[in-house]
């Protein structure tokens, strides 16, 4: 999807525009090549040239979408948070509030939305830092979704106002993640 921001009066809109995966490859590679060369050279049938292909794994990184961090003090094991039946407080207010990360590595932050029958992020800002757990604690991530993409795209799509389409419809299942490795899974619910 794209969207244009609109100022009218003291107000400011957002009017959205879906698009199919032709039209979404197609902008991508006018905004692609207006990187790099003059817009007035530009034709529809280069359009043809967009690459396709099923993604490579060895170019591939997972797009984490993260609810929060939960840093386990040394005062408790990880056990009293992995084990089957354990409840966990997040120690955040529910909202739609994400981070993104990709190996570990923090690239931004979103709004968790709904669209198509999946999760779609917009991104509201990007910063790149490691997600790291203070002295003696041990870093648990709680992820709600993720998306496969090409390591070279990455920087491309995960700018202010993009909107990232993740794997998974929504539902009430997480992750719990330590550092790269999936530890647990689990449900949310509001007690």
């Amino acid at each position: 999807s794209a969207y244009v921001t609109m100022h009218i009066g003291k107000h400011m809109h957002e009017l959205y525009f879906g698009m199919g995966f032709e039209t979404v490859k197609f902008v991508e590679d006018v905004w692609r090549q207006t990187e790099s060369t003059d817009v007035s050279h530009f034709s529809r049938s280069s359009a043809k040239s967009v690459n396709t292909k099923m993604l490579d794994p060895a170019d591939t990184a997972i797009i984490c979408i993260e609810l929060c961090e939960i840093n386990v003090p040394p005062t408790r094991t990880l056990l009293d948070y992995l084990c089957a039946g354990a409840i966990i407080d997040l120690g955040v207010p529910f909202s739609n509030k994400v981070s993104i990360s990709v190996r570990g590595k923090r690239i931004g932050y979103g709004d968790l939305l709904r669209s198509g029958g999946r999760f779609v992020v917009q991104v509201t800002e990007t910063e790149s830092s490691h997600v790291s757990a203070a002295q003696g604690e041990t870093s648990l991530i709680v992820e709600i979704a993720s998306v496969a993409m090409a390591s070279r795209d990455i920087s491309a799509n995960v700018v202010r106002g993009a909107v990232i389409t993740c794997n998974q419809a929504p539902r009430n299942k997480v992750s719990l993640r330590l550092g790269s490795e999936i530890a647990a899974t689990g449900e949310l619910g509001l007690l």
